[in-house]
Protein backbone atom coordinates (compact mmCIF):
# COMPACT_ATOMS: atom_id res chain seq x y z
CA UNK A 1 0.00 0.00 0.00
CA UNK A 2 1.42 3.37 -1.03
CA UNK A 3 2.16 5.77 1.80
CA UNK A 4 0.54 9.19 1.90
CA UNK A 5 3.27 11.81 1.54
CA UNK A 6 3.59 14.72 3.94
CA UNK A 7 2.73 17.18 1.17
CA UNK A 8 -0.53 15.38 0.36
CA UNK A 9 -1.35 15.34 4.09
CA UNK A 10 -0.67 19.08 4.37
CA UNK A 11 -2.62 19.78 1.19
CA UNK A 12 -5.66 17.89 2.47
CA UNK A 13 -5.64 19.89 5.72
CA UNK A 14 -5.40 23.21 3.85
CA UNK A 15 -8.24 22.20 1.50
CA UNK A 16 -10.49 21.13 4.39
CA UNK A 17 -9.85 24.38 6.28
CA UNK A 18 -10.45 26.34 3.07
CA UNK A 19 -13.78 24.58 2.49
CA UNK A 20 -14.88 25.35 6.05
CA UNK A 21 -13.92 29.02 5.65
CA UNK A 22 -15.74 29.22 2.30
CA UNK A 23 -18.91 27.67 3.71
CA UNK A 24 -18.79 30.09 6.63
CA UNK A 25 -18.09 33.23 4.58
CA UNK A 26 -20.84 32.42 2.07
CA UNK A 27 -23.33 31.63 4.82
CA UNK A 28 -24.15 28.20 3.38
CA UNK A 29 -23.58 26.47 6.71
CA UNK A 30 -23.24 27.82 10.24
CA UNK A 31 -19.70 26.75 11.09
CA UNK A 32 -19.65 28.30 14.56
CA UNK A 33 -19.53 25.05 16.50
CA UNK A 34 -17.12 23.39 14.08
CA UNK A 35 -14.58 26.20 14.46
CA UNK A 36 -14.48 25.51 18.18
CA UNK A 37 -12.55 22.38 17.25
CA UNK A 38 -9.97 24.19 15.10
CA UNK A 39 -7.14 23.56 17.64
CA UNK A 40 -7.64 19.84 17.02
CA UNK A 41 -6.11 20.29 13.57
CA UNK A 42 -2.82 21.39 15.16
CA UNK A 43 -3.03 18.45 17.57
CA UNK A 44 -3.29 16.09 14.58
CA UNK A 45 -0.34 17.82 12.90
CA UNK A 46 1.72 17.32 16.06
CA UNK A 47 0.82 13.62 16.20
CA UNK A 48 1.64 13.27 12.49
CA UNK A 49 5.03 14.95 13.07
CA UNK A 50 5.85 12.47 15.83
CA UNK A 51 4.97 9.48 13.68
CA UNK A 52 6.65 10.88 10.58
CA UNK A 53 9.95 11.43 12.40
CA UNK A 54 9.68 7.95 13.98
CA UNK A 55 9.65 9.75 17.33
CA UNK A 56 13.11 11.14 16.63
CA UNK A 57 11.87 14.74 16.66
CA UNK A 58 9.96 14.83 19.94
CA UNK A 59 10.16 18.20 21.68
CA UNK A 60 8.40 20.46 19.15
CA UNK A 61 5.52 18.06 18.32
CA UNK A 62 4.91 17.35 22.02
CA UNK A 63 4.80 21.06 22.77
CA UNK A 64 2.43 21.61 19.86
CA UNK A 65 0.15 18.79 21.04
CA UNK A 66 0.21 19.99 24.65
CA UNK A 67 -0.41 23.67 23.93
CA UNK A 68 -3.28 23.10 21.51
CA UNK A 69 -4.80 20.37 23.68
CA UNK A 70 -4.95 22.90 26.51
CA UNK A 71 -6.45 25.51 24.18
CA UNK A 72 -9.01 23.00 22.91
CA UNK A 73 -10.04 21.98 26.43
CA UNK A 74 -10.30 25.65 27.44
CA UNK A 75 -12.49 26.49 24.43
CA UNK A 76 -14.77 23.57 25.30
CA UNK A 77 -14.95 24.81 28.92
CA UNK A 78 -13.47 21.56 30.21
CA UNK A 79 -10.70 23.41 32.04
CA UNK A 80 -10.42 26.98 33.32
CA UNK A 81 -7.73 29.63 33.05
CA UNK A 82 -6.87 28.88 36.67
CA UNK A 83 -6.17 25.25 35.76
CA UNK A 84 -3.90 26.38 32.93
CA UNK A 85 -1.88 28.68 35.20
CA UNK A 86 -1.48 25.86 37.73
CA UNK A 87 -0.18 23.35 35.20
CA UNK A 88 2.11 25.56 33.06
CA UNK A 89 5.33 23.92 34.43
CA UNK A 90 4.26 20.86 32.43
CA UNK A 91 5.72 22.61 29.39
CA UNK A 92 9.18 22.60 31.01
CA UNK A 93 8.80 18.91 31.83
CA UNK A 94 7.90 18.12 28.21
CA UNK A 95 10.93 20.04 26.93
CA UNK A 96 13.20 18.12 29.30
CA UNK A 97 11.71 14.74 28.40
CA UNK A 98 12.00 15.55 24.70
CA UNK A 99 15.68 16.46 25.03
CA UNK A 100 16.47 13.27 26.96
CA UNK A 101 14.56 10.96 24.59
CA UNK A 102 16.11 12.57 21.52
CA UNK A 103 19.54 12.05 23.02
CA UNK A 104 18.87 8.42 23.97
CA UNK A 105 17.52 7.51 20.53
CA UNK A 106 20.50 8.88 18.67
CA UNK A 107 20.64 9.03 14.87
CA UNK A 108 18.64 6.64 12.71
CA UNK A 109 21.19 4.84 10.54
CA UNK A 110 18.67 3.66 7.96
CA UNK A 111 17.80 7.26 7.15
CA UNK A 112 21.28 7.74 5.66
CA UNK A 113 20.77 5.26 2.81
CA UNK A 114 17.14 5.91 1.91
CA UNK A 115 16.52 6.33 -1.80
CA UNK A 116 13.36 8.45 -1.64
CA UNK A 117 12.74 11.33 0.76
CA UNK A 118 9.61 12.30 2.63
CA UNK A 119 10.73 14.86 5.22
CA UNK A 120 8.22 16.87 7.24
CA UNK A 121 8.69 19.42 10.00
CA UNK A 122 6.27 21.76 11.75
CA UNK A 123 7.88 24.23 14.18
CA UNK A 124 10.98 22.05 14.26
CA UNK A 125 14.42 21.42 12.77
CA UNK A 126 15.39 18.36 10.75
CA UNK A 127 18.87 17.35 9.58
CA UNK A 128 19.48 14.55 7.07
CA UNK A 129 22.69 13.25 5.50
CA UNK A 130 21.82 10.98 2.58
CA UNK A 131 24.37 8.44 1.33
CA UNK A 132 22.25 6.46 -1.11
CA UNK A 133 23.83 5.20 -4.33
CA UNK A 134 20.45 5.40 -6.07
CA UNK A 135 18.85 8.64 -4.84
CA UNK A 136 15.42 9.10 -6.42
CA UNK A 137 14.30 12.47 -5.02
CA UNK A 138 11.14 12.86 -2.94
CA UNK A 139 9.25 15.43 -0.87
CA UNK A 140 10.44 18.05 1.61
CA UNK A 141 7.83 19.95 3.63
CA UNK A 142 8.72 22.64 6.15
CA UNK A 143 6.17 24.79 7.99
CA UNK A 144 7.57 27.34 10.47
CA UNK A 145 10.70 25.19 10.69
CA UNK A 146 14.09 24.40 9.18
CA UNK A 147 15.35 21.47 7.12
CA UNK A 148 19.02 20.85 6.36
CA UNK A 149 19.59 18.17 3.72
CA UNK A 150 23.08 16.97 2.75
CA UNK A 151 23.30 15.07 -0.55
CA UNK A 152 27.05 15.37 -1.09
CA UNK A 153 27.58 11.65 -0.44
CA UNK A 154 24.68 10.52 -2.63
CA UNK A 155 24.56 9.32 -6.24
CA UNK A 156 21.64 10.17 -8.49
CA UNK A 157 19.19 7.85 -10.23
CA UNK A 158 18.76 9.32 -13.73
CA UNK A 159 17.20 12.79 -13.14
CA UNK A 160 15.41 12.77 -9.78
CA UNK A 161 13.12 15.53 -8.56
CA UNK A 162 12.76 16.97 -5.06
CA UNK A 163 9.45 18.70 -4.41
CA UNK A 164 9.90 21.39 -1.77
CA UNK A 165 6.97 23.02 0.03
CA UNK A 166 8.24 25.69 2.39
CA UNK A 167 5.82 27.90 4.34
CA UNK A 168 7.43 30.50 6.64
CA UNK A 169 10.47 28.22 6.82
CA UNK A 170 14.06 27.67 5.69
CA UNK A 171 15.36 24.79 3.59
CA UNK A 172 19.08 24.28 2.95
CA UNK A 173 20.22 21.62 0.48
CA UNK A 174 23.89 20.72 -0.01
CA UNK A 175 24.79 18.98 -3.27
CA UNK A 176 28.05 17.97 -4.97
CA UNK A 177 29.73 20.69 -7.02
CA UNK A 178 29.45 18.67 -10.24
CA UNK A 179 25.65 18.39 -10.09
CA UNK A 180 23.49 20.65 -12.21
CA UNK A 181 20.49 21.85 -10.20
CA UNK A 182 17.45 22.82 -12.23
CA UNK A 183 15.22 25.10 -10.12
CA UNK A 184 11.53 24.79 -10.98
CA UNK A 185 9.91 26.43 -7.96
CA UNK A 186 7.09 28.92 -7.49
CA UNK A 187 7.88 31.71 -5.04
CA UNK A 188 5.65 34.11 -3.13
CA UNK A 189 7.67 36.62 -1.12
CA UNK A 190 10.39 33.99 -0.92
CA UNK A 191 14.04 33.57 -1.90
CA UNK A 192 15.20 30.47 -3.80
CA UNK A 193 18.87 30.50 -4.81
CA UNK A 194 21.59 28.23 -6.10
CA UNK A 195 24.61 29.73 -4.33
CA UNK A 196 27.21 27.40 -5.84
CA UNK A 197 29.97 28.31 -8.27
CA UNK A 198 29.70 27.06 -11.84
CA UNK A 199 31.40 23.73 -12.53
CA UNK A 200 31.42 20.97 -15.17
CA UNK A 201 28.04 19.26 -15.20
CA UNK A 202 27.81 15.48 -14.82
CA UNK A 203 24.44 14.80 -13.20
CA UNK A 204 21.19 16.75 -12.92
CA UNK A 205 18.80 17.24 -10.02
CA UNK A 206 15.44 19.01 -10.35
CA UNK A 207 14.15 20.99 -7.38
CA UNK A 208 10.55 22.12 -7.70
CA UNK A 209 7.68 23.07 -5.45
CA UNK A 210 6.39 26.14 -3.68
CA UNK A 211 8.01 28.60 -1.28
CA UNK A 212 5.96 31.20 0.59
CA UNK A 213 7.70 33.73 2.85
CA UNK A 214 10.60 31.31 3.00
CA UNK A 215 14.22 30.79 2.04
CA UNK A 216 15.51 27.84 0.00
CA UNK A 217 19.28 27.66 -0.51
CA UNK A 218 21.35 25.30 -2.66
CA UNK A 219 24.98 25.00 -1.57
CA UNK A 220 27.97 22.71 -1.83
Amino acid sequence: MKKVSSQIFLGIIIIVVGIFLLLRSTGIIDMGNIFRFLPSIFILIGIYSLIKSRFRNITEPLLLITIFTVIQLWILNIITLGNILSWWPLILIIIGVGIILSRLRGPLKEEDIQEKLDIFTFFGEVKRNIKSNNFQGGDITAVFGEINLDLRDAALSETPRINVVSLFAEVNIKVPAEWNVNLDTQQILADVQDKRKESPVKEELIIGGLAILSEVNIRN
